[in-house]
């Protein structure tokens, strides 16, 4: 549907589904990054490896939440189709984890719980835009830790 074809009530339905998605990627970045410092996982980012500006945040924020989350997990779901879907989660974890490995041990160890969180939601939502916005907001987090 086109913005204005949504009653209110969809509308409203869907802003909390956005924000809840919003609210979940913070709260997995949260649980994550603990999880890494609990368990004293070397690698990661630092805030002196990035020159923070608004290129930085649009590539951040917007355009690697959408490509990877294109990549793995709406592509890879299309790919594993019906018939291998029952791998379409372990697969997916794996391949996010895999491509962050050059943050170290402790960046792919990250992004393999956060896929967790992102391969789920994507596949009950059966949309790309809430594993986008759950993606962004685990990369806002990033930020915030970096900056702060």
């Amino acid at each position: 549907k086109l913005g204005g074809e949504y009653t209110r009530e969809e509308r409203e339905k869907l802003l909390l589904q956005y924000f809840l998605c919003a609210v979940g990627g913070m709260a997995i970045y949260f649980i994550a990054s603990r999880i890494v410092v609990v368990l004293s996982l070397p690698g990661g980012y630092e805030a002196a490896n990035f020159d923070f500006n608004a290129i930085f945040f649009l590539d951040v924020l917007i355009l690697t939440p959408l490509a990877e989350e294109l990549l793995f997990r709406s592509c890879l779901n299309d790919v594993l189709a019906e018939k291998f879907s029952y791998f379409f989660i372990p697969l997916s974890v794996l391949l996010f984890a895999a491509v962050h490995l050059s943050q170290g041990i402790g960046g792919a160890f990250f992004a393999a719980v956060c896929g967790i969180g992102l391969s789920f939601t994507y596949k009950m939502k059966k949309k790309i835009i809430f594993s986008v916005i759950m993606h962004s907001f685990i990369n806002l987090g990033g930020c915030l830790d970096c900056i702060f």
